[in-house]
């Protein structure tokens, strides 16, 4: 399993969407990556539906990312 050693691990945003409430301050802290939809839940630009989440991998975490993670009111936004 050489090939592994070369593979660059990419940050992920994960939403669980089963906790999220709709506030929409992701997407006004940072529209690039978050977007409100018609569920009233977030949903990241580019993401997928990986079970209850939904998930992107980004080449590195801008500033905006991480302030909406900091201010979900319910903190359902996570960098990993």
């Amino acid at each position: 399993m050489a090939y592994l050693k070369n593979r660059k691990i990419m940050p992920k945003i994960i939403i669980e969407q089963d906790k999220c409430i709709g506030s929409g301050t992701c997407e006004s802290l940072c529209k690039k990556f978050f977007k409100l939809k018609e569920d009233n839940k977030s949903y990241l630009e580019g993401g997928k539906q990986v079970g209850k989440n939904h998930e992107l991998e980004i080449d590195k975490v801008e500033p905006c990312v991480k302030e909406a993670v900091e201010f979900c009111p319910v903190q359902c936004i996570h960098i990993k």
